[in-house]
């Protein structure tokens, strides 16, 4: 059976099946779509390849990234925003001098919790893309959740269920959810790689990050990686001594990370079990005092 509509409410359309019926869901890939598969970066997948499905809207964005709710009954905490500001001062009499410095403007801001995304991975076998297997019933909104998915991906998408369509249930899948960078042997050559990452910032957010890395290269961390999804845009920095691991985002609003154990068994952690478990060594906020804070970790 053929769905293709922009969107479904309710299982109705699976009224036929009957309860605890297992079912999944493909889409074909043919000549006409083609062109739209590959932009969705899915053609080039080898078979059997377990994926995080890319952000092109509502449902997909739901699918990969986690959201924050705001914890509205706990006091607001004081969060800082990096800013470069051209002032001019005053050095004597009637002349000024002009400065360009870096600022740090706080604001105040709720505690946030965050939720877990519902990750549904698909995967790639031949010229068609398959979902997990679910259970009638059982995975009712998940299956909902998967309809709208494939719409939004693809504009359509199939029914498998057991009986009619004999679903083939595969154990040798290998998960591909972050990609890792360790090839890094300079430092030119991680900022031509990190580049693509901050394509689309501004000037002045692209000065700020940049001096992020640059107080990095001067206490002679070493970058090692970067990862996406759970961490999204994440940069690791190990110290000399392979001590200590640090971990950078290119994205503001988001503090350093520090930690002592391995750098990618602590990267699989999302971020609610960092904060809960406390696996962390030290977590720095971007204030006036945080370059101080990360020298004793060099």
């Amino acid at each position: 059976m053929l769905i293709k509509q922009k969107r479904i409410r309710g299982l109705s359309i699976l009224s036929f099946l009957k309860k605890w019926n297992e079912v999944c869901f493909w889409f074909q890939i043919n000549d006409s779509n083609e062109i739209k598969i590959k932009k969705l970066w899915l053609l080039d997948i080898e078979d059997n390849i377990n994926i995080l499905p890319p952000i092109v809207w509502s449902v997909s964005t739901y699918n990969a990234e986690w959201k924050e709710e705001k914890q509205k009954h706990l006091p607001k905490e004081t969060h800082y925003s990096e800013i470069y500001w051209t002032r001019h001062q005053w050095i004597w009499w009637w002349r000024t001098r002009e400065i360009t410095e870096i600022a740090y403007r706080p604001y105040k801001k709720y505690p946030v919790k965050y939720i877990q995304p519902v990750n549904i991975e698909i995967y790639k076998k031949d010229k068609w893309i398959y979902s997990p297997v679910f259970v009638l019933w059982k995975d009712d909104k998940i299956i909902e959740h998967t309809i709208n998915l494939f719409l939004e991906l693809f504009g359509e998408c199939e029914i498998l269920w057991d009986k009619k369509n004999p679903i083939v249930k595969t154990s040798w899948l290998v998960r591909f959810n972050r990609e890792f960078i360790k090839s890094w042997t300079t430092w030119n050559e991680f900022k031509n790689k990190i580049e693509a990452i901050i394509l689309k910032k501004t000037e002045e957010q692209k000065k700020v990050i940049y001096r992020r890395l640059s107080v990095a290269e001067k206490l002679w961390f070493k970058p090692v990686g970067y990862w996406m999804f759970w961490f999204k845009w994440y940069i690791a920095f190990q110290n000399q001594k392979r001590t200590y691991t640090i971990f950078e985002n290119v994205n503001f609003g988001n503090a350093i990370y520090i930690t002592d154990m391995d750098w990618i068994d602590f990267s699989k952690k999302d971020k609610q079990t960092i904060l809960n478990s406390k696996n962390h060594k030290d977590r720095i906020i971007h204030n006036k005092w945080w370059e101080n804070k990360l020298r004793k970790y060099c």
